[in-house]
């Protein structure tokens, strides 16, 4: 075609939307006459990229842990309900499960959480446990002290490999890539007595296991210990059956751990 105008620009060939949807529909098509199984290897190597896994787990009083797993916070996905998604997050549900029972099919594990190195080297006695924290409610009775709920216990893990997996960013450098998983244990009886808050969990240093590379006690921000006292009840009134691999994670991450340790006043 002639140009139109005098900068010398060509006419571009008429395009509206509805072609646009047609070729990402065109494309779809072709990706989904895949056999499944060729789409789930997809999905494998696609789910490496990804920084964070997110797994949500909803402890209710006698009934079994409502599990759900998806990739990225929902607010940022286009078509949470689409074919796509949802075979995805069906995906990162079974690495998530795999990693639970040890490790995945890529060689990649959960760690347990511990203080950075930076942290080992200050003199006080606790360190902030950077992956775990509770989000909690609190309200002021009328004999002046706090009452809290805690509605949520949060654990972000890391994962490790034997070797690091390289990727690279906008810049085109290589960057070392360590992804993690966030469980999320909520708990939805618990009522809301004000904002949500989140109260940070520290270790007691002095419980360092050298042999073991391990930490025994997390202690609790709490005058009266009733966030702790409630963290020991939960599993206690949770239906764990047809759940272990979620409940070895609740008790090896936290439940063990808070035994050992206590509150600490506030």
């Amino acid at each position: 075609m002639k140009p139109t105008d005098d900068a010398g620009s060509f006419d571009e060939p008429a395009t509206d939307s509805s072609s646009h949807v047609t070729d990402v529909a065109t494309a779809q098509s072709l990706f989904f006459r895949l056999p499944r199984e060729l789409r789930d290897e997809i999905y494998d190597l696609a789910l490496l990229s990804e920084p964070t896994l997110y797994c949500e787990l909803t402890l209710r009083k006698g009934s079994p842990p409502q599990r759900r797993t998806y990739i990225g916070r929902d607010a940022h996905r286009t078509c949470p309900n689409s074919q796509f998604e949802i075979e995805y997050s069906a995906a990162a549900g079974r690495r998530v499960k795999s990693l639970q029972a040890g490790e995945d099919r890529n060689g990649f594990y959960l760690t347990m959480p511990s203080p950075s190195l930076m942290q080992k080297k200050y003199q006080s006695l606790y360190a902030k446990a950077e992956e775990m924290w509770l989000e909690v409610s609190k309200v002021q009775q009328e004999d002046g002290k706090l009452r809290h709920n805690v509605h949520a216990f949060m654990l972000d893990i890391p994962l490790s490999l034997f070797r690091d997996l390289k990727v690279v960013d906008d810049t085109g450098t290589p960057t070392v890539l360590i992804p993690s998983v966030l469980f999320a244990f909520k708990f939805p009886e618990k009522a809301e007595l004000g904002p949500r808050l989140r109260f940070d969990l520290w270790w007691d240093k002095t419980t360092w296991r050298e042999h073991v590379g391990d930490f025994d006690c997390l202690r609790f921000p709490s005058d009266d210990g009733s966030i702790l006292q409630q963290i020991l009840s939960i599993a206690k009134e949770v239906n764990w059956k047809g759940s272990v691999c979620e409940y070895m994670i609740w008790q090896r991450y936290l439940v063990i751990h808070a035994r050992r340790g206590g509150s600490l006043a506030s």
